[in-house]
């Protein structure tokens, strides 16, 4: 960066520095306050100047990135971010009279979708629960049906209903309150069957259906150790 305005943004990132921000954050400020420069030297086909700089460049720099270079909106709101705090330092320091970021909203998110396993994973992991009837009982109902790990906890023996041609799982309390009903695949089923045929109390219909050497399993800490095993 060259020129005295481009030094201030030196000096401010020395500020940040002795403030002890990290390496990794001084770089993502540098990057976003050069691409703004850069733009705006453009723009205008003038010098960067903080104090001349206005609401409206910040909103035609934040269009210029989401339409024609097609940023992704995370890295158009880290960018505003480090835009911001270099104006509101550098009305501090009377380089400029406002803080021209302030009316200037970050762009809206995606919902973040939970991560799922791909079905060569999904086999495996199955696969390395075969020999374990209880283990695999549990990945084919979660795989199989889609319940939440504490409805899949919430189970009875008595939830379970299963046929030669059908089955259903009861969710008698589910995630957001209510009653449902799942219908079972033939793999759930078959799983859920050879699981009940060795679990104790399995004619009890109040029983709950998950157990291990120490009693019921209920806790979602206990299903974590079961996938990570």
């Amino acid at each position: 960066m060259m020129g005295s305005q481009h030094a201030n943004v030196s000096t401010w990132l020395e500020v940040l520095e002795r403030q002890g921000k990290s390496q990794h954050t001084l770089a993502a400020y540098r990057r976003a306050l050069e691409h703004f420069i850069r733009w705006s030297e453009t723009a205008y086909g003038a010098p960067f100047d903080p104090a001349r700089v206005m609401a409206r460049d910040i909103r035609d720099w934040k269009a210029y990135q989401q339409t024609i270079e097609k940023v992704a909106p995370a890295t158009v709101n880290q960018r505003l971010v480090a835009l911001s705090r270099f104006f509101n330092w550098a009305v501090q320091q009377d380089l400029s009279q406002e803080d021209p970021t302030t009316d200037v909203h970050a762009q809206r998110l995606p919902p973040r979708q939970p991560k799922g396993l791909d079905r060569h994973e999904v086999r495996r992991l199955l696969r390395a629960a075969h020999h374990h009837p209880r283990d695999f009982a549990m990945l084919e109902v979660l795989i199989g049906t889609g319940v939440w790990v504490g409805e899949l906890l919430g189970l009875c023996v008595g939830d379970v209903e299963i046929s030669e041609r059908s089955g259903k799982l009861t969710i008698r309390q589910t995630k957001h309150g209510g009653y449902r009903e799942i219908p079972l695949t033939i793999d759930v089923r078959k799983a859920l069957s050879a699981y009940l045929e060795t679990r104790p109390k399995a004619d009890d219909p109040d029983a709950p259906l998950w157990t291990s050497s120490s009693g019921s399993i209920s806790h979602r800490s206990s299903v974590m150790r079961i996938l990570n095993k």
